[in-house]
Formats: structure tokens, sequence, C-alpha cells
């Protein structure tokens, strides 16, 4: 296939000829230049369109006893364990708020969003690259990180409450931590809640026995009571 320059000399040189013979020549339009790409840019958009949906900043941790199914998240402190390498353990390995660990030889180690498992296979492949033959790595999560929910209105202590993130505690005890209702306060109550970006508001009877589990930011208020 000729090239675009070849095409556009070519027909240059029929135009010169019909000139010279009289003859009128329609030329086709010459064929559009392909677009300059950006590696940069492709590489970017790429990337941002493999990312995941961005996380809640706290998530619960429903259960505990399956450890290594814990998603990682900003806050939490883990210990990093190599087996008979002193100089790679870390006794305390808090994960910051762009949502990794600083290692002092491995630098920046991205854990927040992956699994316990994912987060130690990861390390241990790092390891294995660059460091040492066949590591032995364990992760150990030795304190999760806080969240915060609120109680407000007809209680005896209001205010912001918090809790690491796997103590779950339903509407009655959030309202129990700020010293039960008042004298007038209402067993009914309203749960104001973040959900997938939108504010939505709950209503649970604390008289009667909920599972209403109490959520990062949670606003928990308490009304008056009708007499």
């Amino acid at each position: 296939m000729m090239s675009e320059s070849a095409v556009t000399r070519r027909f240059w040189i029929y135009g010169q000829v019909a000139l010279l013979l009289g003859v009128g020549l329609t030329v086709p339009a010459v064929l559009p230049v392909a677009a300059q790409v950006d590696p940069a840019v492709e590489l970017r958009r790429s990337l941002d369109s493999q990312a995941e949906p961005a996380r809640p900043t706290r998530q619960l941790v429903v259960n505990v006893r399956d450890v290594m199914s814990v998603v990682l998240e900003e806050g939490d402190e883990l210990r990093i364990n190599v087996l008979g390498d002193p100089i790679l353990t870390m006794d305390q390995a808090p994960i910051n708020k762009g949502g990794a660990i600083l290692h002092p030889v491995l630098r920046e180690l991205r854990v927040a969003g992956k699994t316990l498992k994912e987060a130690q296979e990861m390390i241990h492949a790092i390891l294995a690259a660059d460091y040492l033959v066949d590591p032995s790595v364990t992760l150990t999560i030795i304190k999760y990180a806080n969240y915060e929910f609120s109680v407000m209105d007809e209680v005896m202590r209001p205010g912001t409450y918090s809790l690491t993130r796997d103590k779950m505690i339903d509407i009655s005890q959030a309202i129990a931590m700020a010293g039960g209702p008042t004298r007038v306060g209402s067993s009914k109550v309203l749960v104001e809640r973040l959900e997938n970006g939108q504010r939505k508001t709950l209503k649970v009877d604390i008289s009667k026995p909920n599972d209403v589990i109490v959520q990062p930011d949670d606003r928990i208020k308490v009304g008056e009571k009708f007499w």
C-alpha cells in the first residue's frame, strides 16, 4: 500500500499533466492523517478502566475467624514476619493514608484493598524475586482500624463514638454506649446511613429485638417520646 505522501505526489503529477493537456481532473480528497497516540495517555486510560471501584472508607470485618480473607484498609496495623531475617521483619507495620506500608528495605508496599492472603503472597513474591530463596513470610493483623458513629439528641451522653472495625454492635448497644435514652427519650429512633453515596434513614424500635448493625459513619438520633 502506498504511503500518503506517495499518493499526494502522484496526484500532483497527474494534475500537472492535465493542465498541460487542458483536461479537467477530479482529485480525490487527501487521506486523513492518522491521529498521533500518546502512549502515556493510553496507559493511564487503560489503568483507569481496570481500576476497582472505590471502596468505602471503612468496612466492618464480618468474619474475624477467616482472617486471611479480611480486606486490608488504611489504619490497620500488621506484623510482617520473615523467618530467620530480623532486618526484613517488621513488628509494627501500619497502613498509611495512601494504603501502603513503608518498609525500611522493601520500601512502599501497597496492601490496602487486598486480602491478608493476597498481601502475604505479594510480599513473598517480592522477596523471592530480589532478596531471598524460598522466603517464609507471615502477615498478622495486630490491630484493626477504627470506625466512628454518632448518637445524638435524647441520650445521656450524646457524641461521637469509636470502635475497631472488627467489633460489631447493634443500635441498642450503641445507644447504651451513650448512656441510654433520657427520661423523655423515645424507643423509636432514626438511623441516618450513607449507602452508595446517598444518605438513607432507617426507623428502628429499640424496645423490640432488632438486628440492625451499626455501620461506619451512622448517625443515630433518639427523639422525644410522645405521651
